[in-house]
């Protein structure tokens, strides 16, 4: 384990490159520009709903609060006459990008936060590259890849919508995993091991003690000497 306060640099820089990623994504590429469609005779629907001054929130109708209500004839009517909504009121105001901004800053910083937490407790320094990746870039994208899925599985949303968040979940996992796997060697140099550097002395021979992760194998790297075991740490043990 690697105190996560050395990995800094590749949560910090992580979030930045998701950060211009997803802008892209969103704002330059025509990735998105389908997820929502327009309501036929737009101008009719506003006149209609507006005298209403539905507050901000998330609505559906017809509204339901048990099962016994979706079982009642009443409700089951309404289904079949329509329209079934889930929808989302907003504000009337021009919306502010810089809060939206802020939070989705936010919540890239605390997923890869979270990564790193993982990947510091589990993999320790020096670790190879594809180590690396292949654990935190599966830890990524399971926090993006399935953030859209229950949205289209309980409330109607295009599963095409879903699809196309969970690919960009894919560039997202990749840019962790690239991240943290250039940068993973380097992340807890600063920082003392436990055990590192001490020197062991077996059969009257001086070896040099290295830190990797705990395996089942017990052989040295040039001798048959057991590896040096502190707690849940395993030493290489490097001949002299």
């Amino acid at each position: 384990m690697i105190p996560l306060a050395s990995l800094w640099l590749p949560i910090v820089l992580t979030t930045v490159f998701i950060f211009i990623a997803s802008s892209i994504i969103h704002m330059v590429m025509p990735w998105h520009k389908s997820d929502f469609t327009k309501v036929p005779d737009e101008d009719a629907f506003r006149r209609a709903v507006g005298p209403l001054h539905i507050t901000p929130g998330d609505y559906m109708t017809p509204y339901c609060t048990s099962g016994k209500d979706m079982a009642s004839a009443e409700f089951k009517t309404k289904i079949a006459e329509g329209p079934v909504l889930f929808m989302t009121v907003r504000a009337n105001a021009q919306p502010s990008m810089a809060p939206m901004f802020i939070g989705w800053t936010l919540a890239i910083l605390a997923v890869t936060a979270i990564v790193a937490c993982l990947a510091a407790t589990a993999l320790p320094v020096g670790t190879e590259h594809g180590v690396v990746w292949h654990f935190t870039g599966p830890a990524a994208f399971l926090a993006y890849g399935f953030a859209n899925w229950p949205a289209a599985i309980w409330y109607g949303r295009k599963w095409s919508t879903a699809v196309k968040g969970t690919v960009d979940a894919l560039i997202y996992a990749a840019i962790t995993a690239v991240t943290f796997g250039y940068l993973w060697r380097g992340a807890g140099a600063a920082q003392p091991l436990r055990g590192a550097r001490q020197v062991a002395r077996h059969g009257g021979r001086v070896f040099a003690v290295h830190w990797s992760r705990r395996t089942t194998s017990r052989s040295c790297l040039r001798c048959p000497s057991p590896h040096l075991y502190v707690g849940n740490f395993r030493y290489l043990i490097r001949c002299g």
